[in-house]
């Protein structure tokens, strides 16, 4: 069995073993134990972490990301004078099998959805979850980290992980692209002090 094979075979749910799988193939060493550690993986973005990537907004002097009781609080002061304050509750996860790898915020109050900036700080928080997710997978990093496309729906913000530009540049690679396809997050939470993400093996418990 090739790499490409064993993808396939994890895509569609495959009853064999993926530890012993990845042992037998020859991917790089740090792409092997990513996608090991990846079976029963939790990975936590802190609130220190979370408030220096949305930091860096042009529209924002000022900002605090604090997760708690199932929501992320932003408390922004905007460079035009203005003040953001918002909530983000975890409200939606598409990890489809050669498709979307989507992630959705309800936002609160509602009418915050609406707010340019707010949208820019999701997107910006999506690209800390895409390389927290597949950071060894993403053979291009780039100083120059521009936020991840987000549609609004309502008071819905929905952002897609593929649009992140490192994991765009990645998929660009078949073998890559199919790895970053296979290795998926399965639970997304906001507990006390960090964005929780629970990740695994498309098609496998």
């Amino acid at each position: 069995m090739d790499r490409f094979d064993f993808m396939r075979s994890v895509l569609r749910g495959a009853s064999v073993s993926a530890r012993e799988q990845l042992k037998k193939l020859k991917f790089p060493r740090s792409i092997r134990e990513a996608l090991q550690a990846a079976l029963h993986r939790q990975v936590r973005l802190t609130d220190k972490q979370l408030t220096a990537a949305v930091g860096c907004l042009s529209g924002i002097s000022a900002v605090t990301i604090k997760a708690s009781d199932g929501r992320l609080g932003v408390n922004a002061v905007l460079t035009d004078g203005g003040e953001l304050i918002a909530g983000l509750i975890p409200a939606g996860l598409v990890c489809a099998p050669l498709g979307a790898k989507e992630l959705a915020f309800r936002v609160e109050p509602a009418s915050a959805a609406e707010n340019t900036t707010l949208r820019e700080l999701v997107g910006t928080i999506a690209g800390e979850i895409a390389r927290a997710v597949w950071g060894p997978l993403l053979f291009q990093k780039s100083k120059n980290r521009h936020p991840a496309f987000v549609e609004r729906e309502g008071d819905l913000l929905r952002v897609d992980l593929r649009t992140v530009s490192e994991v765009r540049a990645a998929m660009a690679q078949r073998a890559t692209a199919m790895m970053i396809d296979a290795l998926v997050v399965t639970r997304i939470t906001a507990e006390d002090g960090a964005l929780c993400l629970v990740l695994g093996l498309q098609g496998m418990p």
